[in-house]
């Protein structure tokens, strides 16, 4: 029957330790958390070969036991302590401090297990499947975190599709994923939305008198304010340059125009503090209630027509839409 040399074993251990620690250097996440983990992992696999790799050079005439034995088991441990600290990274948990210790006192175990060697003794036959065994693991383990970090990463451009870059609000396209989800959740519980359409007063006047950076600043605030002085089960997107669009759950149109006065109110009491230059800024605001059966982007254009009409009015004020057809 075939059998293989328990060195090589450890060998093909640590050479595959190398290979898949060569694997996870080949990721390149932008995802800091994940970076991070990575660099955990293949810590680990570098601590597994350093215990593995070596002793396929100790020749034919054998090796000293208890350097096999406690190399081994103290490389195993510690390798195995880095990859559970890896994996929790990536899984977006914080390894609590006191890991670090145990993980200290294993990696100090595994240098003395290098200066400890009384006894000889020569290399034992083992069966094949420990061979296969040692060399699949690690590189199991490298396609296991690499998964994570794909996964990780798709999560990441998901938030990004959905999620405006500067303030924070959804995107447009998250409005229309979302929006009927909402619209039969609260059409179910005998609820009705209104869709509201912000638009900042004279928000180029802004970026014309103090610059882009500032614009930018007054966008964050306002979405900020947006999100904070409306129902949490609002969806907020930020619609195209200075106007968001909220889809707001009401139980009738007397508490959409309270609300939408609200916000109004809120967002002209605040003042935008840009490098020590205080800017102050007001919303126009156009609601409409959606009917039984309406259209999303037939709301959202009659909530459109009722801000063009608050802007001609004066601006800084809210206007109620007619009532659908």
């Amino acid at each position: 029957m075939l059998h293989v040399d328990i060195i090589s074993a450890c060998c093909l251990c640590g050479a595959s330790a190398l290979a898949a620690a060569g694997m996870l250097l080949l990721a390149d996440p932008g995802d800091p958390g994940s970076a991070r983990a990575i660099r955990v992992l293949v810590a680990g696999f570098a601590v597994l070969a350093a215990g593995m790799f070596p002793l396929g050079f100790a020749g034919d005439d054998g090796t000293q036991r208890h350097l096999l034995v406690l190399l081994g088991t103290e490389s195993v441990l510690g390798g195995t302590a880095l990859f559970g600290w890896g994996f929790a990274l990536l899984r977006g948990a914080r390894p609590h401090r006191a890991l670090a210790l145990p993980l200290a006192l294993i990696l100090l175990l595994d240098a003395l297990a290098w200066m400890r060697a009384p006894a000889r003794f020569e290399s034992a036959a083992v069966e094949p499947w420990l061979g296969v065994f040692c060399g699949t693991i690690p590189v199991i383990i490298a396609t296991r975190a690499l998964n994570l970090v794909n996964g990780r990463l798709a999560g990441r451009l998901r938030t990004l599709a959905h999620t405006d870059e500067l303030t924070g609000t959804l995107s447009r396209r998250a409005l229309r994923e979302r929006a009927p989800e909402l619209l039969a959740r609260q059409h179910a519980e005998g609820r009705q939305v209104a869709a509201l359409m912000v638009a900042i007063d004279h928000f180029k006047g802004v970026n014309d008198r103090h610059g882009h950076p500032a614009g930018d600043a007054v966008l964050q605030r306002t979405a900020h304010l947006v999100a904070m002085n409306l129902r949490s089960d609002s969806m907020v997107t930020r619609y195209g340059g200075e106007e968001f669009a909220v889809l707001l759950p009401v139980a009738g149109l007397g508490e959409a125009r309270a609300a939408a006065e609200r916000l109004r109110k809120a967002i002209e009491s605040d003042v935008v503090d840009f490098h020590g230059t205080d800017i102050g800024v007001t919303v126009s605001v156009g609601l409409a209630l959606l009917a039984h059966g309406e259209a999303l982007d037939a709301a959202l254009a009659r909530a459109d027509t009722a801000l063009h009409r608050a802007k001609n009015a004066g601006r800084n004020r809210v206007d109620i839409a007619l009532a659908a057809a």
